[in-house]
């Protein structure tokens, strides 16, 4: 079999797999390691930012992988590549000056990425327990989006939090910024650590609605069709 056809072959069912429901196990897998345990790695045991980045660009490769639309599949490239790019200017020739385009970068990708599982989550009337992760997932892109706009907010007004908090530099304070992001989308709100300026303020209040719209309209849907889903079945078994 020629070496094109099978690389093919295998990139067809790769895809086949990221529009299938199961994937988004392995999705909330992917985001819950670096939006719980990344955070713990970074501070706690100084690993090196460059791993939240790798990490980061898997996430949005799969976002790639997810796209059901050219439109969609295209931009996504665009996006993925650009970040790809970013990364590789600020690593390997350290144009550090380049990090607010990279955060920009991965804020777009996020973006896009949200639409992507939103569209994989209602494209036809078939709900079950994966598509409820699918949304947690959603949630959690948010919570990621939130941090990612945080950096981009210090970078324009040279702050974005303050509070019990020390920051250093943009890839070493992703723990104090998803912690924040994830915080008011949660809209725990413990006051340690607190918006620094209007625009971070206002970032604040859209997580926060967010927070609470989200989980109560789209999860709260979910859980219940698929719960009444399953009564019936339950009811019709002999």
């Amino acid at each position: 079999m020629p070496i094109g056809h099978s690389a093919f072959r295998y990139a067809s069912s790769f895809k086949r797999y990221w529009v299938q429901d199961v994937s988004f196990v392995t999705l909330l897998c992917m985001l819950g390691f670096t939006i719980f345990i990344m955070p713990v790695l970074l501070e706690t045991y100084d690993w090196s930012p460059e791993v939240l980045h790798i990490s980061l660009l898997l996430i949005f490769l799969a976002g790639i992988w997810s796209a059901t639309s050219k439109w969609v599949l295209w931009l996504a490239v665009v996006f993925f590549m650009f970040s790809l790019i970013l990364n590789g200017m600020v690593l390997f020739y350290s144009l550090t000056h380049l990090k607010q385009w990279l955060w920009l970068s991965y804020s777009l990708n996020t973006g896009l990425f949200v639409y992507t599982n939103l569209s994989l989550l209602f494209r036809d009337d078939k709900y079950n327990f994966h598509r409820v992760m699918g949304a947690v997932n959603v949630y959690l892109l948010f919570g990621l989006f939130g941090a990612f706009m945080l950096e981009n907010i210090a970078f324009v007004f040279d702050a974005s939090i303050a509070g019990n908090v020390e920051l250093r530099s943009a890839d070493e304070d992703f723990p104090q910024y998803i912690y924040y992001s994830m915080a008011s989308l949660t809209t725990v709100g413990y006051g340690d650590v607190y918006a620094a300026n209007a625009a971070a303020r206002m970032l604040s209040v859209f997580l926060a609605t967010l927070g609470i719209l989200f989980p109560a309209v789209v999860i709260a849907k979910l859980v219940s069709v698929v719960s009444s889903e399953h009564g019936a079945r339950k009811q019709n078994e002999p």
